[in-house]
């Protein structure tokens, strides 16, 4: 039975078990991925998305760069730095979990209403 890896109700475990499958092949990639997984477990939303708009700016600069070449060596690495981006939105930022950017906000706005 296959489980999504987003089933592990932590986002940051489930971002440093994807992350991990860079460590040796991509680790230039590990160590921006690392940065999101460190924000993400201390839960604060600006942390997360200026980690992950790094990670965005990381790739973005490797397909577009001279990089290229020398990072890209397989068709595997080309599709990782192509997705990796969308998928830390996806699993991070588009979601409402609390330790998420946009779920932080929601979560601080639920509480400050809650107060008054």
């Amino acid at each position: 039975m296959r489980h999504s890896i987003g089933e592990t109700g932590d986002p940051a475990l489930a971002w440093l078990m994807i992350i991990s499958n860079f460590r040796d092949d991509a680790p230039w990639l590990y160590e921006v991925g690392l940065d999101v997984y460190h924000a993400l477990q201390r839960h604060d939303g600006p942390r997360i998305a200026k980690a992950i708009e790094r990670l965005d700016r990381v790739l973005h600069t490797v397909r577009r760069g001279p990089l290229a070449e020398m990072l890209i060596d397989s068709s595997e690495m080309d599709m990782v730095v192509h997705e990796l981006g969308r998928m830390a939105h996806y699993l991070l930022v588009s979601g409402e979990s609390k330790s998420s950017p946009r779920g932080l906000a929601k979560s601080r706005a639920k509480n400050k209403s809650g107060d008054a």
